[in-house]
C-alpha cells in the first residue's frame, strides 16, 4: 500500500525528496505523511486535520514520487500508508499507528504537544 507532495490545510507547497533532505539538514521541525489518493485511511486522516495543522503530504500514488522516496521507504520499513513522521532538530521519528488514520492522528496530537 505504498507519489506528489502537498501541504495539508493552509499550504499547497510541493516538497521533493531533495527539499525534504534540505529541511532535515537545516534542522527544521515539521511533520510529513506518506499516503496514496486511493487509500481510505489516508483520506480519513486528511479529514481529521484542522486548518493550520502543518503536515506535508507525500502522495505515493504517482510512480515518479514513489521512485523518489523509495530509499526512504525501504530504510524506514514503511509497510502501510498513511505513515506519519516527525522531523525535529534533524532527527526523523516514525509516529506509531501506520495504516490507521485514527491511531495515527491520536498519536500525532500527543506528540504535537511537546
Amino acid at each position: 500500500m505504498i507519489g506528489t507532495i502537498l501541504f495539508f490545510s493552509i499550504k499547497s507547497n510541493s516538497l521533493s525528496y531533495s527539499e525534504y533532505e534540505q529541511l532535515v539538514d537545516k534542522q527544521e521541525n515539521f511533520y510529513f505523511v506518506l499516503s496514496k489518493k486511493d487509500c481510505s485511511d489516508c483520506i480519513e486522516f486528511n479529514k481529521y486535520l484542522k486548518s493550520g495543522e502543518n503536515i506535508y503530504e507525500v502522495d505515493l500514488s504517482k510512480n515518479k514520487r514513489l521512485d523518489e522516496w523509495r530509499t526512504f521507504i525501504q530504510e524506514n520499513d514503511v509497510k502501510l500508508v498513511p505513515s506519519l513522521y516527525e522531523v525535529r532538530d534533524g532527527k526523523v521519528t516514525k509516529i506509531q499507528g501506520e495504516g490507521s488514520a485514527k491511531k495515527l492522528y491520536s498519536n500525532y496530537k500527543k506528540m504535537e504537544k511537546y
